[in-house]
């Protein structure tokens, strides 16, 4: 769940829970990790 809301806060909620649900495992930590990295590149220095 926290991976899911994670996603779509940065990614403004754009996904629906049906389309996640569909994503393999891996690809759903891909997108986590390219979520992680895109937020931590929003953050001042």
């Amino acid at each position: 769940m926290e991976v899911w809301a994670e996603i779509n806060l940065v990614f403004g909620g754009g996904w629906p829970p049906s389309e996640m649900d569909n994503m393999a495992l891996d690809e759903l930590l891909q997108w986590h990790q390219i979520a992680i990295e895109k937020h931590q590149q929003s953050q001042p220095r």
